[in-house]
């Protein structure tokens, strides 16, 4: 993959890349059919059979919401320092069946307990830690609706229908990330379908009028996860589990979809806070991770050469090859001798993926720093002294460095908490926290910046951040 960081503008339903763009941040959006309850009763069948099509009025509030020149955008990097260590075997040059399948054998082969051992009877033992509020830890929240359950008013979803081969068994249908608490109504009204916007699909945002839309991209992630981890250890019938392009069932086909719809969804919705609590508390109890929660570009990476509508909406993101158009820029030169009260830009040349990014000023996936390829839409910077060193002002807020517990973090803020000094040796801008020295720059194809230990400086993975001329 020549191309990770990428930026989606949704026009007239279509999405359109632009390389290493800028990124925006967190705020998400998500039905099945099982209509037994916490008591254990299995009517599932039943609702299962249902039919629905999308109502005029839900589409037309759902596609308005992400109308013509409204961009959608995010950072391909990992969402935290935890899941990087936990994706370090798979090779960022994988992509669609190798990537999917590295992926299945780390997930899969994570788990602290033998994964057929998880039951459908146990799963909402779960639940309480795994799809806990935000808000309140004593509140169990409902999927696709938010609201607050209990033992007694909720039911358990197949986020990946039973019939459509999760079954109620063992496997998959006992994995809090396919199974979610949910109201019995909306759990009664997806019955099997899948997710998607037109006649014969579910819209897991449906009714919302703007918040709840986000579980269109967390049940988009659920969806993705699920044909990953349990890709070939299916509950119900012996069929490996598949995604579509379409609407159809068949029986012991163990499909889902629909895949385009899917796709563009994970890219159109943000990470949401109640997907990275689910993530961090199974990583904890169960030892797996969503590898779509830590990192989104995995959809686009294993998907996206799927037919002509997945290439539309990934375009080039999953390829070698990129979209073909681009010219390669040369690295910019990096300022040996900076002075203090003059015009910069910040940046890196990211030789993983042979692209020159510069700071915009704006936060990526909470930890890191956005970029952009484009030289003017980069932030200005400017040095200021402070005592032996400086103050980088970034935009119009001040760049420091935060150590929380073992993290150390990029933040922008009104004033400067961190004193950077120069190093001629790198032409880099260090500075020290609580937890040691540290640089800027980034490694592997991650187009973000962060920070990394100066133990790392010279590692051939290891992209060092400079000053730049405007």
């Amino acid at each position: 993959m020549k191309r990770k960081t990428i930026a989606f503008m949704l026009m007239t339903g279509v999405l359109l890349l632009s390389a290493c763009q800028r990124h925006t941040l967190p705020s998400n959006s998500g039905g099945q059919e099982d209509s037994s309850s916490t008591s254990e009763s299995s009517s599932s069948n039943s609702s299962e059979s249902t039919s629905i099509s999308t109502s005029t009025s839900s589409s037309t509030s759902s596609s308005t919401s992400t109308s013509s020149s409204t961009t959608y955008s995010y950072s391909d990097s990992y969402e935290s320092e935890t899941a990087a260590k936990y994706y370090q075997s798979i090779d960022s040059s994988l992509s669609g069946s190798e990537l999917r399948s590295a992926l299945e054998n780390l997930v899969y082969g994570s788990f602290k307990i033998t994964p057929s051992s998880l039951t459908y009877k146990n799963v909402s033992t779960y639940f309480k830690g795994a799809y806990r509020s935000p808000s309140n830890s004593n509140d169990t929240v409902l999927y696709y609706t938010d609201k607050s359950g209990n033992n007694t008013s909720w039911n358990k979803e197949h986020i990946w229908p039973n019939s459509r081969g999760t079954g109620e068994g063992s496997g998959p249908c006992g994995d809090p990330w396919v199974i979610a608490p949910c109201d019995s109504n909306d759990n009664s009204s997806r019955g099997n379908n899948v997710y998607g916007l037109v006649t014969g699909s579910y819209d897991p945002g449906t009714g919302a009028t703007g918040a709840l839309l986000k579980y269109r991209g967390i049940a988009a992630r659920a969806i993705l996860y699920t044909a990953t981890t349990w890709w070939h250890h299916p509950g119900k019938n012996s069929a490996s589990l598949e995604l579509d392009d379409t609407t159809a069932y068949v029986s012991g086909a163990n499909k889902m979809g629909i895949l385009s719809q899917l796709l563009e969804w994970n890219l159109t919705y943000e990470i949401d806070e109640t997907e990275r609590i689910r993530n961090e508390y199974l990583y904890g109890a169960l030892g797996i991770r969503n590898p779509f929660v830590d990192n989104r570009s995995f959809g686009c990476r294993i998907w996206g050469n799927f037919n002509d509508k997945t290439r539309s909406i990934c375009a080039g993101s999953y390829d070698e090859g990129g979209d073909g158009g681009d010219v390669v820029p040369e690295e910019d030169t990096p300022v040996t001798n900076p002075q203090t009260n003059h015009t910069y830009k910040l940046g890196v040349y990211q030789g993983g993926v042979k692209q020159q990014c510069y700071m915009t000023g704006n936060i990526a996936n909470t930890y890191y720093a956005e970029t952009t390829t484009n030289k003017a839409d980069a932030a200005n910077v400017v040095l200021t002294a402070s005592g032996d060193g400086y103050n980088v002002k970034v935009g119009n807020k001040y760049l420091n460095a935060v150590a929380s517990g073992t993290h150390n973090n990029i933040s922008f803020d009104s004033s400067p908490t961190s004193v950077w000094r120069f190093s001629s040796d790198y032409n880099a801008l260090l500075t020290t926290t609580s937890n040691g020295e540290f640089y800027l720059g980034t490694y592997n194809s991650f187009m973000t910046m962060s920070l990394s230990t100066i133990s790392q400086i010279t590692s051939s993975t290891s992209y060092i951040g400079h000053l730049y001329e405007p």
